[in-house]
């Protein structure tokens, strides 16, 4: 009986540790709509291409200062010569922490800073935005293909 009391005891004390404080606030949710957008990016490869991007995506903010931000998504990239398309589930869920950091999990497509534009599969750290303000893969633990190998 005793040793029924101490583990209640220890269970109660874990759960109350884990609770979240009193003062913090409901996080906020946003976004959730369908959208398209069509990217061209004439200058990546040796061909033209265009990148369009659907789905629906959401933001959830705590007051912490993360967030979190999630969705189905999908990147179909063309070819503008008429030889090719190829589309990839892109969905992986990016973390923004408190210091700034910036992580994705999943696939992405993305610049790699020294690379160029590539189809990036794994845990992802971005870091500084490129010239047409997409934030630029700094390390990645993964795999990663260039978007020109992938439709040459």
């Amino acid at each position: 009986m005793r040793r029924l009391l101490a583990c209640a005891a220890l269970v109660t004390v874990a759960v109350a540790m884990m609770a979240a404080p009193a003062n913090a606030g409901k996080p906020t949710k946003t976004g959730g709509e369908p959208f398209e957008a069509v990217i061209p990016f004439p200058d990546i490869c040796d061909f033209q291409l265009e990148a369009t991007v659907q789905g629906k995506t959401h933001l959830i903010e705590f007051d912490s200062g993360m967030s979190i931000s999630a969705g189905q998504l999908k990147v179909t990239w063309t070819r503008l010569d008429g030889e090719g398309s190829r589309t990839f589930a892109i969905a992986g869920p990016t973390f923004t922490f408190e210091d700034g950091t910036v992580i994705g999990i999943g696939r992405w497509a993305a610049p790699i800073e020294g690379t160029g534009w590539s189809i990036v599969t794994g845990n992802i750290t971005f870091g500084e935005f490129d010239p047409s303000g997409f934030a630029l893969v700094v390390d990645y633990r993964g795999h990663a293909t260039q978007i020109c190998d992938l439709l040459a």
